[in-house]
């Protein structure tokens, strides 16, 4: 079980690699602030039946943030994300905003970002090519910097 923050969901969504992240995780946990993240930015209708029908992803009620959390100033959704995570003992969080990375790490959360999740896929044989798939993510407007990039397809054989 994986928690899932919006910006993950929306640079996957808009990418078509949505199943790819069902996939990998089992199932995910999407709190509800999230949820109105993606929804009042009028998330691709893709996204939106990802969401609402795949039988993969449970839409959560908020839960109380954690002070530690609230002490880093995140956004609502990283915040609940980060704290649903550690709530339930999931087995990841999926964020991609450094600064929210920094504290699940210093929770010791797990955490994947969407490049991670690309790399993974490579891992386990779901994806054929890892330098395509990173390039559409980029194209859909996920910043990536150039040497991680290559440290991620270096990981990959790429």
């Amino acid at each position: 079980m994986w928690v899932v923050n919006s910006s993950p969901l929306i640079v996957l969504g808009k990418a078509g690699l949505l199943e790819l992240l069902a996939e990998l995780a089992g199932s995910l946990i999407v709190p509800m602030a999230v949820f109105h993240e993606v929804t009042v930015r009028k998330a691709e209708a893709s996204l939106m039946a990802f969401l609402e029908h795949s039988s993969r992803v449970q839409i959560k009620p908020n839960v109380e943030h954690r002070p530690e959390i609230l002490a880093w100033d995140l956004g609502s959704g990283e915040s609940q994300a980060i704290s649903m995570a550690a709530l339930m003992g999931a087995e990841r969080v999926v964020l991609d905003d450094l600064e929210a990375r920094r504290c699940a790490n210093s929770l010791n959360i797990s955490v994947i970002g969407s490049l991670g999740i690309v790399v993974k896929a490579k891992q386990k044989g779901l994806i054929s090519e890892a330098k395509a798939i990173i390039e559409r993510l980029r194209r859909v407007g996920l910043y990536l910097d150039d040497g991680l990039v290559a440290k991620a397809l270096e990981m990959v054989g790429e």
